[in-house]
């Protein structure tokens, strides 16, 4: 038996013999449906965390931040003061995050300002952007749905942190939906002065390495300034930290990929546990399969077979099971992480979900339930080419 043949003989033995590969098959399927379905979704929580990470970055040339654990953050009011005089900037605004929640309603919603429109970070796909100073908000669109909410109507919102008095305000805008994350919205009311960011768009992009270093020198010249609510504090604004978008982006998606990456391990972690139950299993039966063709394996010698030339073709059937199994897992895994991601809102629709399934992970899952089927068969494949 060589070459086609032992292959041809092999796919025939298994054909003939579903029934008793069966549980085989669905263990290692399920388990390499699994496997896919982690690599999906880590996949996909990684992009959405870095998305909605750099997201609100996205359109600065400029960004002016804080290390609180450096000395104590000057507010943004004051920065603007000093940026506003730089030669260069085209836009600048404070850029802050509120946490609100709608009265009656267990709904938490993050409340930014209205920003320039250069620095403006949110899509508006309804109605009209919130007036700065009015009590006028709009929401993203399955905010405004989860809040019974829609261009139009009243909103009573209340400060669960601060314990600022309730505000009704008028939606007047839906925003683009983000998928992952807190609800969010933008309020005329909020003006970002109370935070330590600030968002700067160069009048030329090309020249924003440039921007960043005439900001740093117009604070540092500045040195400290005393707050204006509280004299007896100051703050130096020459320790704010003065980055590139560019920049800024990118130490925004390190912090925040850090968690997302260990949920990834933990996540792998019981992948790895389901891989070695289906070892488990594929090992048990086929142990019991190949013991029920003694009578086969013994007709195989009589007419000449060896005993490599048996363990090969048992080795092979093995193969043929474990590819079977690893496109019933993917499969199986396709709906799975189009159900899981969308319901969780890490992807946007089925398609994006989809897109998450990698051919690289395809590929890897079916090589996996390959070396799974073999390797927990080879103990019993050896036995059996013995008899």
């Amino acid at each position: 038996m060589r070459g086609a043949g032992l292959t041809w003989l092999a796919w025939d033995n298994v054909r003939h013999s579903w029934r008793s590969q069966a549980a085989t098959a669905l263990a290692v399927g399920l388990s390499t449906a699994f496997v896919v379905v982690v690599l999906a979704l880590a996949g996909g929580l990684s992009r959405a965390v870095e998305d909605s990470s750099a997201r609100p970055l996205s359109t600065a040339d400029v960004v002016i931040g804080c290390d609180a654990q450096q000395g104590p953050c000057p507010p943004a009011g004051a920065l603007l003061k000093v940026v506003a005089d730089v030669p260069g900037v085209g836009a600048a605004a404070a850029d802050s995050l509120s946490y609100r929640r709608a009265d009656g309603n267990e709904v938490n919603v993050v409340f930014g300002p209205v920003l320039p429109e250069p620095l403006r970070y949110d899509r508006l796909t309804a109605g009209t952007w919130p007036v700065a100073g009015r009590a006028q908000v709009a929401l993203e669109a399955d905010t405004a749905q989860a809040l019974g909410a829609g261009v139009g109507t009243s909103l009573t919102l209340t400060d669960p942190v601060g314990g600022k008095a309730p505000h009704t305000l008028e939606v007047v805008g839906l925003l683009e939906s983000q998928g992952l994350g807190a609800g969010r919205g933008v309020s005329g009311l909020e003006d970002g002065a109370e935070g330590s960011t600030v968002l700067l768009s160069a009048q030329d992009p090309d020249q924003a390495p440039a921007l960043a270093r005439a900001v740093g020198d117009a604070l540092a010249a500045v040195g400290t300034v005393a707050d204006p609510q509280d004299p007896s504090r100051t703050y130096d604004l020459g320790a704010a930290q003065v980055l590139t978008g560019e920049q800024a982006r990118q130490d925004a998606v390190a912090r925040t990929t850090q968690n997302a990456d260990s949920s990834s391990q933990v996540l792998l972690v019981f992948a790895m546990i389901a891989v070695l139950l289906s070892v488990a299993i594929v090992s048990t039966t086929s142990q019991v399969t190949l013991r029920r063709r003694t009578r086969q394996t013994g007709l195989l010698r009589c007419t000449g077979a060896t005993t490599g030339q048996v363990r090969r073709l048992l080795v092979v059937e093995s193969a043929l099971v474990g590819i079977a199994s690893g496109v019933l897992g993917l499969l199986l895994s396709l709906p799975a992480v189009m159900v899981l991601l969308t319901a969780t809102g890490i992807c946007r629709d089925a398609g994006e979900a989809l897109g998450t399934v990698t051919p690289a992970s395809a590929a890897s899952a079916l090589v996996l339930a390959v070396v799974v089927c073999v390797l927990a068969s080879l103990r019993a494949v050896s036995a059996a080419a013995r008899t």
